[in-house]
């Protein structure tokens, strides 16, 4: 029988970062909760989160309860991405896309996201660009629990914090640079994407739930999805076969359904391995400050 004791022990390291954003975050809405239009229900999710988190501290340490600790903030990071919508209006009351949408004329010659969904107008490939988007949402909680259960708590730990940290300074980024991307700044009908037939409905149903315009340059998505092909790489074995070709359909179905300007997508791979970088090194420092429970 598992052996069991309440903590007394540090806090890992995802959990410093997490604590970090939402009383970060909590003293931003609670100063400037006069120009949010939702701070009741933002500051109601981040005690949400609080009080979940910290009950795990608190409670009988196992193998379960260790998981939890790691992967619980995943649950909030919908919401806290849909949030930088509200936030960026702080700084920025108007949205940046008019510059983005020139960059990609001055590089390309053309708007890739119109002319991509243009090109290729079937269903078939239209669905399987919408299976690809689809597949961020899988993977992104499916390969760090992945490598947590086969190569270690202590490489799942890590892996796991690596994606969660970048993804908290994407938000901040977002936060404060607003980018909107295609879908809600060119008229209607300017991104011609065929009905799919399971995928597409599903990931309007997702969009109309989470998306908010906010958070398109540089793509979130396709940073996260190139740290996902590295972990799975570095663990997942043969499964890598699937990963590779899911993860080339995620970063062109961002510009076909217009989720993301072209440059957003090259910000993205550009980025990637410093925002990388910078999240390992920051678990290592962590590791070894190992701050203690109150």
């Amino acid at each position: 029988m598992e052996k069991m004791a309440r903590n007394t022990g540090s806090l890992k390291p995802v959990e410093v970062v997490f604590f970090t954003y939402l009383l970060t975050t909590l003293l931003v809405i609670l100063l400037f909760h006069s120009r949010l239009e939702f701070w009741t229900g933002q500051v109601a999710m981040r005690m949400v989160a609080l009080i979940l988190t910290t009950g795990f501290l608190f409670a009988r340490q196992g193998r379960i309860t260790a998981f939890l600790r790691t992967f619980t903030p995943f649950v909030f990071l919908s919401f806290f991405y849909s949030e930088t919508a509200l936030f960026h209006q702080l700084l920025f009351p108007d949205l940046l896309d008019h510059f983005f949408v020139d960059l990609d004329q001055a590089v390309f010659g053309f708007q890739p996201a119109i002319a991509f969904s243009r090109a290729f107008n079937y269903s078939f490939f239209s669905e399987m660009m919408f299976f690809g988007y689809f597949s961020y949402y899988v993977l992104i909680i499916a390969m760090p629990v992945y490598i947590y259960v086969r190569a270690g708590k202590s490489a799942g730990e890590r892996f796991a914090f690596i994606i969660i940290n970048s993804l908290l300074i994407y938000y901040l980024l977002f936060s404060v640079f607003p980018v909107a991307g295609p879908q809600y700044y060119f008229p209607p009908g300017e991104i011609q994407v065929p009905a799919g037939y399971l995928f597409e409905p599903l990931i309007r149903i997702i969009q109309g739930l989470a998306e908010r315009p906010t958070g398109a340059f540089p793509s979130s998505h396709v940073s996260i999805c190139l740290m996902l092909v590295w972990g799975g790489i570095k663990y997942a074995g043969k499964w890598i076969y699937l990963v590779v070709p899911t993860a080339v359909l995620l970063i062109l179905s961002t510009i076909y359904i217009g989720a993301h300007y072209a440059v957003d997508v090259i910000g993205g791979i550009l980025v990637t391995p410093l925002m990388y970088w910078i999240s390992d090194m920051l678990y290592n420092t962590l590791s070894r400050c190992q701050l203690k429970i109150l």
